[in-house]
């Protein structure tokens, strides 16, 4: 698995921890820096595009349960990882290691938190 990608990039998991919507606030289109006040109780999506074998994915989910470890009480937003890739044998790999690393490895489901691996081919498109 790509152990350095949560330590070279901590913004994902700012994202799903903490709701640190910082680099994302220019979705707003008024030039403010500030975060919504609603992004709170938003749900946090993250998309990997092109995710091959799911080296990526895995680092992302244990840490998300590490967070979760001895967190009392409910989240407020739902954490949704998903990954996409142009090859469905890439697909089929990422969902079978995600399921084996939850299963068999003992890597407890983070709570409030989806995965979800889909083929997204655009030479398919018309």
């Amino acid at each position: 698995p790509r152990r350095y990608l949560t330590k070279s990039f901590p913004c994902i998991l700012q994202y799903f921890e903490h709701g640190d919507t910082a680099a994302t606030s220019s979705r707003d289109g008024d030039g403010d820096a500030g975060s919504r006040a609603d992004d709170v109780d938003d749900d946090r999506i993250l998309l990997e595009i092109g995710c091959g074998s799911g080296s990526s994915c895995i680092p992302i989910i244990k840490r998300c349960s590490e967070m979760d470890h001895g967190f009392e009480g409910g989240a407020k937003r739902k954490r949704v990882l998903l990954a996409c890739d142009s090859s469905p044998v890439a697909v089929e790999t990422t969902r079978r290691f995600v399921e084996r690393m939850m299963g068999e490895d003992g890597v407890a489901k983070p709570r409030d938190f989806a995965f979800g691996a889909f083929v997204a081919d655009p030479s398919l498109i018309e």
